[in-house]
């Protein structure tokens, strides 16, 4: 597949539309679709809170896994020319609870990593991002209660455009917890574009 991140000559910064018409002249079928917590490929996890822990591994929150044999893809805020367009399309929210339904601290930190595990010891790891917990939250966190769901236009979207393959993972990690977190009561979603080779 084209490099999702090459930069388009017309507009000296990777297209997005230059990437989809390029896959689809080789033969990819492209399909906009949305990932949740009850999807297969999606697993929410109870991380360790305990302070101490020096593990990134303890600290898992979401793990998801894409299947070999279809490329997964997500534009970058840059990559589309009619940010209008942007909407809901390819942004990520995440809503932490405890089991009083308790909100994770706006200022707690996550990261955000792209990981291929090579065996039960290595994995590549791809840092997307690391960033504060009200940034991907689906919570708009106001001065004042009560706070406030996130219009689309503040969804989190991710800096430059990220292509999936081969059984690599996006995962989610919590680092500094102030509650216990239930993951009953963690709500997750995000979009992106899953291809398929005719």
């Amino acid at each position: 597949m084209e490099n999702i991140n090459k930069i388009d000559e017309k507009y000296k910064k990777p297209s997005y539309q230059n990437y989809i018409e390029y896959n689809e002249g080789l033969g990819w079928k492209r399909e906009n679709i949305n990932l949740d917590k009850k999807s297969d490929i999606v697993r929410i996890l109870k991380p360790n809170n305990d302070i101490e822990s020096k593990s990134l591994e303890d600290k898992l929150l979401a793990d998801a896994k894409f299947p070999i044999g279809y490329t997964f893809s997500i534009a970058g805020r840059g990559q589309i020319q009619d940010s209008k367009e942007f909407g809901q399309l390819f942004t990520l929210s995440i809503k932490v609870c405890d089991s009083n339904n308790k909100e994770l601290s706006p200022e707690s930190r996550i990261i955000i990593n792209k990981e291929k595990d090579i065996d039960e010891y290595d994995t590549i790891v791809t840092r997307l991002d690391f960033t504060f917990y009200k940034n991907i939250s689906s919570t708009k966190f106001c001065k004042v209660p009560p706070n406030s769901i996130k219009t689309t236009d503040e969804l989190y979207k991710f800096e430059h455009g990220v292509e999936f393959n081969k059984g690599e993972h996006l995962r989610i990690y919590a680092i500094d917890q102030d509650i216990d977190i239930s993951p009953e009561n963690v709500e997750f979603n995000i979009n992106l574009d899953k291809w398929e080779h005719s």
